[in-house]
């Protein structure tokens, strides 16, 4: 089944589309609409509430590329991919957005297919029209009692609540940056860690730190039909928002996106999890085509992953304030699933202990061992011989990268292309062999083979 997913802007975007393929199935996304009832809309409360208590004031473009990541979050959220594709996977996907300005994104519709195509997997279309929403209409007639002040720094950085964003952030203020995180949830699982993480930061630096919290979904009544899990575009939408905070800035204007080389690469453990299927989130390729469409945009923000050739272990022991990294570390949320056991009493809710981030988490630990304790609260055992499916598909690359020296500047490139990076391969084939050494360490310390 083809989608025609039509964003519509203000209570005033009603106009007929014309669509690219008549006969899909098209689905109305209302965005900064304050007529209909929140279970109907895209809520932009969150977002704009946001900024304007922070006194930023974002471009033109980067609510247009906003817009386009609620096309992307609804599509991605909504649509399910086994009921609604051919092959319980790739989906078609035509998204029409309004923007301010049709001629400048039109020349980027294309790109920005390539950019969804690799992180999705789905086959995407762009269309573009205009709008007649007045965007400063969201900033008007703010009293003074809705804005906390101005923020002043010049550096936004994505904060998931996770132990990499948790350091990113620590060693920003270390280096004298005020940074402002910006954090993206759907849900308490993630939002609480997230803002239990930024409280002791404003805890510990005070007035050195800012949080942007933002809730973002698609709800239930918009479509019809099974949500679907698998949330391959939700790196898009995270981007989009960094991007629309980073936009409001002065000077040199940075997007900091902290993630370790082992999981920026991830490369699949498993051949059944070649591209799309396997995460790629923070992938080298989509990143710097994320940054060439944003300096085809004008934008003036750049793009940086200062930890893409660090482990998660060596992140943890080169943090730049291990006092502060010591006491709250073990409190963060790497989880894949951090509520898979809601509906299993006898497991709870938290670090399940056994998905590839909980092992990455507890392998960096393992490595940092003689700073840190792991104090983290896993609630399956890694050792049972009951949680082996888990752990075999890494057994099994471990096995194959010992059997074949070198191997690791071939493998690289499973996750996606690398041709952009030629001067930096060895680096990337580097981080990776020393991620998964950090696992293998972690194994042999437990007896597991």
């Amino acid at each position: 089944m083809r989608y025609s997913i039509v964003i519509r802007i203000g209570s005033g975007d009603n106009k007929k589309v014309r669509l690219l393929d008549t006969k899909s199935k098209v689905v109305d996304v209302p965005f900064l609409n304050n007529i209909l009832s929140a279970d109907k809309r895209v809520k932009h409360e969150y977002v704009f509430d946001g900024l304007n208590r922070l006194g930023l004031k974002p471009s033109h473009i980067a609510i247009d590329l906003l817009n386009v990541a609620v096309g992307v979050l609804s599509s991605d959220t909504r649509i399910n991919r086994e009921k609604e594709s051919d092959d319980s996977w790739v989906r078609e996907i035509d998204l029409y957005i309004p923007v301010s300005d049709p001629k400048i994104w039109n020349m980027q519709k294309d790109r920005i297919a390539v950019i969804l195509r690799f992180l999705t997997g789905d086959r995407w279309t762009i269309s573009f029209r205009g709008t007649a929403f007045n965007y400063n209409e969201l900033f008007k007639n703010k009293k003074k009692k809705e804005i906390a002040g101005n923020y002043d720094g010049e550096v936004v950085s994505l904060f998931s609540g996770g132990m990499d964003s948790f350091i990113g952030a620590i060693d920003l203020i270390e280096g004298k940056d005020k940074p402002l995180l910006v954090g993206h949830r759907k849900s308490v699982d993630v939002g609480g860690p997230q803002r239990k993480a930024y409280e002791y930061l404003k805890q510990q630096y005070n007035n050195a730190v800012e949080y942007f919290p933002i809730r973002l979904s698609a709800p239930k009544k918009i479509f019809a039909g099974d949500e679907e899990k698998t949330e391959r575009g939700r790196s898009f939408v995270f981007l989009a928002l960094g991007i629309l905070a980073a936009s409001s800035l002065k000077g040199n204007r940075r997007l900091i996106i902290p993630e370790n080389g082992l999981i920026s690469l991830n490369v699949p453990l498993s051949p059944l999890r070649l591209g799309a299927l396997s995460t790629r989130t923070t992938h080298p390729y989509y990143i710097l085509r994320f940054q060439q469409l944003i300096d085809a945009l004008k934008l003036n923000i750049s793009l940086e992953n200062p930890y893409r050739f660090l482990t998660k272990g060596e992140m943890l022991a080169s943090c730049t304030n291990q006092n502060n990294l010591k006491t709250f570390i073990s409190e963060t949320m790497s989880c894949a699933h951090p509520a898979a056991g809601r509906f299993r009493k006898e497991i709870g809710v938290g670090h399940c202990g056994l998905c590839v981030p909980c092992v990455i988490r507890r392998a960096a630990f393992h490595k940092a061992q003689h700073l840190i304790n792991d104090l983290t609260d896993y609630k399956r055992n890694i050792s049972s011989i009951e949680n082996k499916e888990y752990i075999y598909p890494f057994l099994r690359s471990i096995k194959r990268l010992k059997d074949k020296p070198g191997i690791e500047k071939l493998l690289i490139f499973k996750a996606g292309p690398l041709f952009d990076y030629s001067s930096e391969l060895n680096n990337y084939s580097d981080v990776y062999r020393r991620g998964m050494e950090e696992i293998d360490v972690l194994f042999k310390s437990l007896k597991i083979n």
